[in-house]
């Protein structure tokens, strides 16, 4: 009888993780070299603010516009999410999404042909949803103070 208690108590525990993120958001940042540095270095910006059990807006940086813009905008496109215990998955259409290391925040891109790695773990952060266009403006400016730091003329 204690066996089947002991049973009936570990099935009922909740072994996935929590599905709410709604309030919090990851924002990634990173220096990427645009076109293989032949034109040069630029700021790769992109935060993933999670609304609700499954909505999310995924806000970029254009380095070309030096603009954050919404990419559920942009895209015209809506943008979901759902979770297991060690990753979030962010689908954007049929057959190609973004999968986050909830451990690292490391985040890869895959489509049917294709897998990269968007952002390494150190490049992510989470941060709270109210700040968030503060921090992505703090974040541009700081990668461009990098980039110059580093210039010896």
């Amino acid at each position: 009888m204690k066996i089947l208690t002991i049973i009936l108590i570990l099935l009922s525990f909740n072994l996935k993780a929590d599905d709410n993120l709604f309030g919090k958001t990851i924002l990634c940042k990173a220096i990427e070299p645009a076109f293989g540095d032949i034109i040069g270095k630029k700021a790769k910006i992109q935060a993933y603010e999670f609304l609700n059990n499954s909505k999310i807006n995924v806000y970029f940086y254009s380095s070309d516009e030096d603009k954050i813009k919404l990419a559920n905008d942009t895209f015209k496109r809506d943008y979901f999410y759902e979770t297991d215990l060690s990753r979030i998955i962010v689908y954007h259409k049929i057959g190609t999404r973004e999968i986050i290391d909830r451990e690292t925040l490391e985040v890869r891109w895959y489509s049917e042909s294709n897998e990269a790695v968007q952002f390494k773990g150190g490049d992510c952060e989470v941060i709270s949803s109210e700040n968030l266009q503060t921090e992505m403006r703090i974040t541009i400016n700081d990668i461009v103070k990098q980039i110059k730091d580093k210039n010896k003329i």
